[in-house]
Order: structure tokens, then sequence, then C-alpha cells
């Protein structure tokens, strides 16, 4: 039977070396985000341009044909 090394603090890890210990909770926090964004079903983010360029059609009543809006300029 082995006895289990006692675990670090996160008050002395963070002490120890705060960059590290700071970046590896960034990262898990941004991986949770990324997945709670998928199960959430949230859009990216667009700005007003991509936006309409991507849901947005003419219809062919007022252009003679439906595409996208395509924005020049």
């Amino acid at each position: 039977m082995s006895v289990a090394e006692p675990r670090e603090s996160p008050r002395d890890a963070l002490a120890r070396d705060p960059d590290a210990y700071l970046a590896e909770g960034i990262a898990a926090f941004r991986d949770g985000l990324g997945e709670l964004r998928g199960i959430l079903e949230i859009p990216e983010d667009l700005d007003n341009v991509e936006w309409t360029e991507k849901h947005f059609y003419l219809s062919a009543e007022t252009t003679g044909s439906t595409a996208p809006v395509r924005w020049f300029g």
C-alpha cells in the first residue's frame, strides 16, 4: 500500500509560479466556454456586414434573382 503524496494547495501553486498556474486555469476556462457554446448553440460572433452577407437575401421580385447580399465599398 503506497501513501499518496500530498497535493500542493492552490495558494502554494499560485505563489510558486503565478503565470503557469493562471495560464492553465485560463486555458481550461476557454475550453469550457467553447464546449458550452456548442451545447447552447450560440452563433458565432459576426459584425453587421458579415451577418447581413450570411443571412440576408434579396427577393426575386425586387432584384430579378435570389442572390446573397454582397457589400462593396
